[in-house]
């Protein structure tokens, strides 16, 4: 707190580490490398740590933290320099936060460092990991493409973080040939369906050299020719081969499209079994930050040949310049996802879109991210079953809606007027 700062002032704040990543309802080791890295914008979460005042009534158990805090800016952010993990442990690693089901823990108790952020710790997790398993191997023997490829999605999850356990206690990795028998199985059941999420699941546990991608990706055009999306996979497909005529072609062909629509597999189908309601409100959050982290992959897998392709150079054809810029204008107005918006952002910054367009949908994404459950709430309750209620019906509305209509009804619930989108 301020000097001459009232204890019942409360001024909005941020808290950028893996609690912020939390209030947006990704907060395990599950999902953090990957959700905070493409949309929660990872240069913030090391400058800018703390937006922070004391609450209105303090709780009993919540620390008083502002001591140890730098002074508050006008604007209630903290500038604080680049802090290292050990840093972070000795500033904040003491402070208690009340975690739903499991009373009041210290921080550092409740998580672990890692060289990218502070993460829960693998003793939290147990309970979730093992509901998430038996969902996973119950999904395995479904007669639905869908829910048995989400099944095998949830398996190679659960089989990434047993390699990575090898890796790091130096162990052999055994888990490398489980991994690869998963992902034949995936591809190969990828290769007989004929939906189309199912295609998109596998496609992102291809790797680009064995050819598997580009297969799939024009598989995908096949049962779902008309909607943009499958031709961007082949043009990302095609541009990791180098073979840039047949990634240009499917460019010119995703513009033509009359859909863009991400298929997603029925990831509401896992929260909603019964392995996963019988957990407390705590683990069936971590089972969805996994969940949420493959969803996640599935759709960034899309752009990286929309990004080459719309790579300004002063060579750069004017219809293809101007394609793109038709593209990234698109994607703003009609996609569904923050990823959509910022892959509009960046593409259209380097065609065309004038410095102050550019700026106005970055301060859109800001708004939207700001609306998600936990933004005003104190960072010792965080993980209070209130917020993870708040968390886990946000997190339905994503895998429904997709998380800018999410985000949109979180701004109504509030009674505020959602930002619109930039023209």
């Amino acid at each position: 707190m301020t000097s001459g700062e009232s204890p019942n002032t409360r001024k909005p704040f941020r808290w950028r580490i893996a609690l912020r990543v939390a209030a947006a309802l990704v907060l395990t080791y599950f999902a953090i490398a990957i959700y905070v890295t493409f949309f929660w914008r990872p240069s913030l979460v090391r400058d800018d740590l703390v937006r922070l005042t004391a609450p209105q009534t303090p709780a009993a158990h919540a620390p008083s933290v502002a001591t140890n805090l730098p002074a508050l800016s006008r604007s209630g952010t903290a500038s604080l320099p680049s802090l290292t993990n050990e840093e972070i442990a000795a500033r904040y690693g003491q402070m208690n936060v009340e975690v739903c089901g499991k009373g009041w823990m210290r921080l550092f108790d409740l998580t672990a460092l890692t060289d990218t952020a502070m993460l829960l710790s693998d003793k939290h997790l147990k309970k979730a990991l093992a509901a998430e398993r038996e969902v996973a191997d119950l999904l395995t023997s479904s007669e639905n493409d869908a829910l048995r490829a989400l099944g095998l999605k949830m398996l190679l999850s659960l089989s990434g973080l047993e390699l990575a356990e090898e890796h790091r206690t130096g162990g052999a990795p055994t888990s490398l040939d489980a991994s690869q028998k998963l992902v034949d199985s995936l591809v190969a059941l990828a290769r007989q369906s004929v939906d189309p999420a199912v295609i998109q699941a596998a496609l992102a546990s291809c790797d680009s050299i064995s050819g598997c991608r580009l297969e799939l990706a024009r598989r995908m055009t096949e049962v779902d020719g008309d909607n943009a999306v499958a031709w961007l996979h082949v043009a990302t497909a095609a541009s990791e081969r180098g073979d840039v005529a047949a990634r240009d072609a499917a460019m010119e062909t995703a513009f033509s499209r009359r859909l863009f629509v991400h298929r997603e597999l029925p990831y509401t189908s896992a929260l909603r079994s019964a392995p996963v309601q019988a957990l407390g409100m705590f683990d069936q959050a971590a089972v969805a930050a996994s969940l949420m982290a493959t969803s996640s992959m599935t759709i960034i897998g899309a752009y990286s040949g929309a990004h080459n392709y719309c790579k300004y150079t002063q060579t750069m054809p004017e219809p293809q310049r101007l394609a793109c810029l038709a593209f990234a204008d698109r994607l703003l107005q009609h996609g569904e996802k923050l990823v959509d918006v910022l892959t509009a952002r960046q593409i259209g910054g380097r065609v065309g879109w004038p410095p102050e367009k550019t700026s106005a949908v970055q301060r859109f994404e800001e708004a939207r991210i700001a609306l998600a459950p936990g933004q005003d709430v104190p960072p010792w309750n965080l993980f209070s079953c209130e917020t993870m209620v708040q968390h886990m019906q946000f997190t339905y509305d994503m895998f429904e809606r997709g998380d800018l209509a999410a985000l949109e009804q979180q701004a109504l619930l509030k009674g505020k007027s959602p930002p619109p989108r930039p023209r």
